[in-house]
């Protein structure tokens, strides 16, 4: 964990010196949808008496960012949907997680069309589990958990002008999402049934598919 936030603010810090020495910053605002891999470790799981558990799972959702400068302010939410699994002592089992982050980064171009965006995220969500025993009754629990997330994205315009870049964007995004807390669930429906403490963090890969617009602007001398 040390070492992602280490690495992180070494690349925010290149950045910023880049930008300095090219005498320009970036402005605009983009939005786009995302849908890729996620590799959630659920630990709340993990220690129970289970089956394996599928790590990989499909992530879907949206975002969006402004700009103050090269500074980037937005956020984005989605849902995480874990295949659904059988175990002899409950049944099939099932678990999905929303969440929602504020979100803060810095823009860069290093080439024409192609822009960089570390980012660092705040916010919430809530993991629903499922457990439908063989006897037809449906236990359901969910918990709340606060978020905090470390994400690197590249975005490629493909309409490219002298005063810079909009239109259509598709991107790459790799991150690793965390809960620093762990929570107790709250029975929604069936029998009472003791449960560890939630906590699920990961990282994940998703494409992104979107559009905006950014403009190219030099820095005046002081």
């Amino acid at each position: 964990m040390r070492t992602s936030v280490d690495t992180i603010i070494v690349v925010l810090c290149f950045l910023f010196v880049q930008n300095k020495v090219m005498s320009q910053y970036l402005k605009g605002e983009f939005g786009h949808f995302f849908i890729g891999n996620s590799f959630l470790q659920s630990h709340h799981l993990n220690t129970m008496e289970l089956d394996p558990i599928p790590r990989s799972s499909l992530m879907i959702g949206g975002g969006g960012f402004g700009t103050l400068k090269n500074i980037l302010i937005g956020g984005d939410g989605g849902l995480v949907t874990a295949n659904s699994f059988h175990t002899n002592e409950f049944g099939d089992v099932r678990q999905s997680i929303g969440f929602g982050l504020v979100k803060f980064g810095y823009l860069a171009s290093f080439a024409e069309g192609t822009v960089f965006y570390p980012t660092i995220g705040i916010g919430g969500g809530g993991t629903m589990l499922q457990l439908d025993e063989e006897s037809d009754d449906e236990r359901m629990y969910f918990a709340r958990q606060t978020l905090l997330n470390l994400e690197l994205n590249v975005d490629v315009y493909l309409n490219l002008s002298e005063k810079g870049y909009n239109g259509l964007k598709v991107g790459v995004s790799m991150g690793y999402l965390f809960n620093p807390l762990s929570r107790s669930w709250n029975q929604m429906s069936g029998d009472p049934m003791s449960l560890p403490h939630a906590m699920t963090d990961g990282f994940y890969v998703r494409l992104t598919i979107g559009g905006g617009g950014i403009v190219k602007s030099k820095i005046m001398a002081p």
